[in-house]
């Protein structure tokens, strides 16, 4: 279910919690956004609900759970034809990567994660 909601994202232009997708109405279009949040909810179904608990505590397990939905993401984004600088989407990806979730890598790491 994709809710749109202008609060409760914090920094985030959409969250995924449980089989719930929030997204800010300004990006409710953006078909690699959705895709990304809707990684999070199959990892939700394929950990039976623990991947909430897991994501918290593991940031091997939070990394891999990133990199598995930015991938996705970018993979929307080749097919995409309004998409012209790709490399504009892998830069954007890997900052968020190396930022904003309490990884601990490079922005290069990031970047060659996502590759």
């Amino acid at each position: 279910m994709i809710v749109q909601c202008h609060k409760g994202l914090g920094s985030y232009d959409s969250r995924a919690f449980c089989c719930w997708i929030f997204i800010h109405p300004d990006h409710c279009e953006e078909r690699s956004l959705i895709e990304h949040e809707l990684v999070h909810v199959r990892q939700f179904y394929r950990t039976l609900g623990i991947h909430i608990i897991l994501y918290e505590i593991s940031s091997n397990y939070r990394l891999r759970s990133e990199v598995e939905a930015y991938r996705a993401q970018l993979a929307i984004n080749l097919n995409n034809p309004d998409i012209y600088d790709i490399d504009c989407c892998m830069d954007s990806y890997a900052y968020a990567l190396s930022t904003n979730y309490r990884l601990n890598i490079t922005y290069n790491e990031a970047l060659w994660l996502i590759r």
